[in-house]
């Protein structure tokens, strides 16, 4: 008899540890679907939405968005999987630069255009900076200076002063697709080197499409391209330096369309 309640007392214990056990399974744990598709593929995640053209909407275990066709699919199975493995590849996928706040950009590129006399190529370069603010993860307004070499052979520069916004398309895709738009007003910068005696500026304009990518926590990257207008005005003295006669010269009066490409850092 003592046998007997002994093993009753043991069974007890047995399927309250069980019962406990597949509680804490369960708290632990998250439902998922997993999608075999006819080529081999297994995705696992959760489907979101049958869609009326027989698509199928699927947040996979790593936070991104999938969509399959019935076709695709050859069957569908219910699971769980560990809650903290999925937020963990969930943390891992989305972009960790803050969304909101204050940021600085450093842009590097090239400007590449021609001179409207001999239609000859000249590549330029420009290194900018700017510092502005983020918010609601998808718009932000900067300020930003620099300078950009439109000749760099006749040293036509040019500091530019602009405000710059931008509008992030998609704010959590691993490459999120941005458009800029930057105004302002260049000054023209003597360079008497070249003989340079005078150098005026003029508004600038630079729409861009581009695209900011990285997940690190401190920086993230951009790399953009648009059309850089600046109008700018070089004077030089032509007078050859072994005449002693009256100094005579000409002028550049430029309206600069240069194919702008930079690749900048955020941080």
């Amino acid at each position: 008899m003592k046998y007997i309640k002994f093993y009753i007392v043991v069974l007890g214990c047995c399927l309250m540890n069980l019962s406990w056990s597949q509680e804490t399974l369960y708290k632990d744990s998250v439902a998922m679907d997993e999608l075999y598709l006819n080529d081999g593929s297994i995705f696992r995640g959760k489907i979101l939405k049958y869609r009326t053209n027989n698509t199928i909407k699927v947040e996979l275990w790593n936070g991104a968005i999938a969509k399959f066709s019935g076709k695709q699919i050859s069957k569908i199975i219910q699971t769980t999987a560990p809650r903290s493995l999925v937020a963990s590849n969930k943390e891992k996928s989305q972009p960790t630069f803050k969304k909101d706040g204050f940021y600085t950009t450093l842009y590097a590129g090239g400007l590449s255009g021609s001179t409207p006399w001999s239609s000859e190529y000249i590549l330029g370069a420009t290194f900018n900076g700017a510092y502005g603010y983020q918010f609601k993860g998808k718009y932000s307004v900067s300020l930003g200076t620099g300078i950009d070499y439109y000749y760099i052979n006749q040293r036509e520069m040019v500091l530019p002063i602009f405000l710059e916004t931008r509008y992030l398309i998609k704010s959590q895709a691993s490459l999120r697709p941005f458009f800029s738009l930057s105004g302002g007003y260049g000054f023209g910068i003597k360079d008497e080197t070249w003989r340079m005696i005078k150098a005026e500026g003029g508004w600038i304009v630079h729409p861009a499409f581009g695209v900011q990518f990285g997940n690190a926590k401190s920086y993230n990257w951009t790399l953009d391209a648009g059309v850089r207008l600046q109008r700018a005005t070089f004077t030089f003295d032509s007078t050859p330096s072994w005449q002693n006669a009256d100094s005579e010269s000409f002028e550049h009066r430029m309206n600069f369309r240069r194919l702008a490409i930079r690749l900048g850092m955020m941080f």
